[in-house]
């Protein structure tokens, strides 16, 4: 009996300790994920102006070879030359729609691009 109660002694403190074990082992995985998922996000999330506006908890990713301006706002600057409807055709492909200047800041944006593409531009009011 005392054998026994050694032995139920020895298991009972084995498995406690491997409890422990997968406790740290699964704290430490935690943290590699963790970092791992910051270190994705620091390489994939496009990064903000000067206040970090990109970097919250979640964060705008843009198509391969379009740029990210702020919000959920990307471009695409084509270098090729195209005409109104094969522009608005290539956008709508692309679920997305040319241009349209509704505040100051994009336009100052645009005009900041370099002039490979052709800008179309349709003032309808006042910019804010």
């Amino acid at each position: 009996m005392l054998a026994l109660g050694i032995v139920f002694f020895q298991v009972s403190n084995d498995f406690h300790k491997q409890i422990g074990n997968l406790t740290r082992n699964q704290e430490t995985l935690q943290t590699n994920f963790s970092k791992r998922l910051q270190d994705m996000k620091n390489r994939l999330c496009l990064k903000g102006e000067e206040n970090n506006e990109n970097n919250g908890p979640s964060c705008t990713l843009c198509p391969a070879n379009w740029q990210w301006m702020r919000g959920d706002t990307c471009f695409y600057i084509s270098v090729q030359k195209k005409s109104w409807e094969e522009s608005q055709k290539l956008c709508s492909l692309q679920n997305s729609t040319l241009l349209i200047v509704k505040d100051r800041d994009k336009l100052v944006w645009s005009l900041s691009q370099p002039v490979l593409f052709y800008l179309y531009v349709i003032f309808q009011k006042p910019l804010k």
